[in-house]
């Protein structure tokens, strides 16, 4: 994940530093007054910031990031967390996309790294009420519908009945207030398509498709979107891009992850030709790539099962599998 800090003191910068070594996995852009100082203004580096950032964090005053952030805050299901933290290092404040975005989460987690005192203002954790939204990211479903959201919190923390519609095997116990049901005033639809059962419904849909891709060298970088939507299935729905490692900088590949916003799985030729099934081979990939198929393998071993075999467009090739799926709460 991609990760941008601003400080605007000597004492920010300190904190900035701490900040950036909690997070020792992911790349983490720093800016601050003295630690590699913008040369933009912080307008344009919060635009920059929302534009490649999971995680933005000012250190600061909340003041400021406020009127940082405004001008580019779009939707719950796009936005990017962001957090505020003072320079002493005392208060962890997750301002935007608590939930979906994991901003909660973040600051609970930095709160902990930092010997700070996490401030959650969203209504559901307050109340220890079931937030839907974070329940869904946290599984792997994309959420259709993001404005239904409200109607399930307020249900419930009302005391109200949600509903529960699923097109798959159900394991563990529902939460408080969650009933299953097919009818209802309000409810929620874990389903691959979009229903209407409840007169107010939150369609779930799981991430459990996966895209295996070839690609020749510079096909054209919007070809495998191009093919994938000549696939019949769910953009929502795609968990992964999966390939082979020599192309894990192919701008077709990389634009197709971009477009599902979906995960690129990278397979060596060694562990494709592992894979199990009746798959297209290619004599002339083999001596390409050492594996004489990318898209059927590459989708087989990260899939449950292959449910589209090799389809060729210009220049690229997929397939796709599907992973079996059930509801675990």
């Amino acid at each position: 994940m991609n990760i941008s800090i601003i400080s605007f003191t000597a004492g920010g910068d300190v904190l900035n530093q701490r900040i950036s070594e909690c997070f020792p996995d992911d790349t983490v852009w720093q800016n601050g007054k003295y630690l590699n100082p913008k040369s933009v203004s912080l307008s344009e580096w919060t635009a920059a910031a929302f534009g490649r950032s999971g995680l933005i964090i000012f250190v600061g005053a909340a003041g400021i990031a406020v009127r940082a952030v405004a001008p580019y805050v779009s939707k719950k299901s796009t936005d990017p967390a962001v957090l505020v933290i003072d320079e002493g290092g005392r208060f962890v404040i997750p301002l935007l996309s608590g939930h979906i975005g994991g901003a909660n989460a973040y600051a609970v987690l930095l709160a902990e790294r930092l010997g700070a005192q996490a401030v959650i203002t969203t209504a559901t954790d307050i109340n220890g009420v079931f937030a839907v939204d974070t329940w869904a990211v946290n599984n792997g479903y994309a959420i259709e519908n993001t404005e239904e959201i409200k109607s399930i919190s307020g249900a419930l923390l009302d005391g109200k009945t949600v509903y529960l519609s699923s097109d798959f095997k159900i394991n563990g116990e529902l939460p408080e207030g969650i009933v299953q049901g097919e009818c209802g005033e309000i409810g929620i639809c874990i389903s691959d398509s979009v229903k209407k059962p409840f007169r107010h419904t939150l369609n779930l849909i799981p991430k459990r498709y996966v895209i295996g891709a070839g690609s020749r060298k510079d096909a054209d970088e919007d070809a495998l979107v191009e093919l994938f939507n000549k696939l019949g299935i769910n953009k929502k729905s795609t968990a992964a891009v999966a390939t082979i490692d020599i192309k894990r900088n192919e701008k077709s590949v990389l634009k197709l992850a971009e477009y599902l916003g979906a995960e690129l799985k990278l397979y060596t030729s060694e562990e494709l030709n592992l894979a199990n099934g009746d798959f297209t081979g290619s004599e002339f990939v083999k001596s390409i790539t050492g594996t004489d198929n990318v898209c059927e393998r590459a989708a087989a071993l990260s899939g449950d099962r292959l449910i589209v075999k090799k389809t060729k467009g210009s220049g690229v090739t997929a397939a796709a599998s599907v992973i079996d799926w059930s509801v675990s709460f």
